[in-house]
């Protein structure tokens, strides 16, 4: 039993200070930790078509884009090039636009699901309407298409969900017609 007690006694005593010689205070531990989190965003080029609908120079209208993105950050993107069209449901004048811009992200929330973006674009803009006139003897009504290139400029604001869905709010300005649009739009980035 006496020698029992000591090899107890000793074992204890070797685990114990093997177990010591295993921790160090954190004042002398250097750690270094990189997290990357590969959900936040898909680096590359992207397509990404967008349906809108809203405002259109004072009357009720659609719109759709073709944008080629590159991301580059997870908060940053280009938009390096929009190909835009918008006309009111009359189809009384259409707006043509090629553009280029940038997209900034936030941090994803909602259990990382969603993120919001922040877009500005500017570039070319082409307006063509329908104008009617009378003929010089007031019998006929002739109808011209009448086009006005100028600056087109475009702000963004929304989310973006799962990498590949977005839904968001555009204001568009062109001064090729000097007037303001409003949509709310959606896109699918492949």
């Amino acid at each position: 039993m006496k020698y029992l007690k000591l090899f107890l006694t000793v074992s204890l005593m070797a685990s114990a200070m093997s177990l010591s010689a295993q921790y160090m205070p954190d004042s002398t531990v250097v750690t270094t930790t990189k997290t990357v989190d590969k959900g936040d965003y898909d680096k590359g080029y992207h397509l990404m078509p967008e349906l809108k609908i809203g405002s259109c120079y004072g009357y009720v209208g659609f719109g759709a884009n073709i944008v080629l993105e590159h991301e580059f950050h997870k908060y940053l993107a280009w938009d390096i090039a929009s190909l835009d069209f918008s006309a009111p449901f009359d189809f009384s004048e259409g707006n043509f636009g090629l553009k280029t811009g940038v997209r900034a992200f936030t941090k994803r929330f909602w259990n990382g699901k969603a993120r919001g973006y922040m877009s500005a674009a500017a570039g070319w803009d082409c307006n063509i309407r329908k104008h009617s006139e009378l003929t010089e003897d007031k019998t006929r009504i002739k109808i011209r298409n009448k086009g006005f290139n100028g600056l087109g400029v475009s702000w963004g604001l929304g989310l973006q969900f799962q990498k590949h869905f977005f839904v968001g709010y555009t204001l568009e300005y062109s001064t090729a017609k000097k007037f303001t649009s409003h949509y709310a739009k959606v896109a699918y980035r492949f």
